[in-house]
């Protein structure tokens, strides 16, 4: 096999192509995935805001930084849950949580408190 002057140059050529867009590729892949937790931590917050009935104007200005930078977002209060989901070209990512109930909490906390009371420890079956 008889080597021509320049083969290295043309092969060196084809690799650096192929390296060249796996490094592309990765970047693009990685822009992606920064904009999905990027909408997913955006629509967290606006979730907790809303939840603890926090400054709701705080959460307008957020809503409408989020339609700037290109995410459509939905907050949906039904009974005692709030439905958030916010989208973003064909990424789309649904949250679901439960509205804050502070009395809840105390119940539950009180009935702890009294079960361990006289230095005992509640244990599975005992709770209310």
């Amino acid at each position: 096999m008889v080597r021509k002057k320049g083969s290295m140059t043309v092969e060196a050529a084809l690799v650096m192509g192929v390296v060249l867009f796996a490094l592309m590729e990765g970047i693009l892949w990685v822009w992606k995935e920064k904009d999905h937790v990027q909408g997913e931590m955006m629509l967290q917050e606006g979730l907790e805001l809303l939840r603890y009935e926090e400054d709701h104007e705080l959460w307008k200005e957020a809503e409408e930084g989020m339609k700037r930078l290109g995410y459509g977002i939905q907050i949906i209060t039904e009974g005692e849950r709030l439905e958030g989901k916010v989208e973003k070209g064909m990424w789309e990512q649904e949250i679901s949580m439960k509205s804050y109930d502070p009395e809840d909490f105390l119940r539950k906390a009180a009935a702890i408190q009294e079960g361990t009371g006289n230095g005992g420890s509640v244990s599975e079956g005992s709770q209310p």
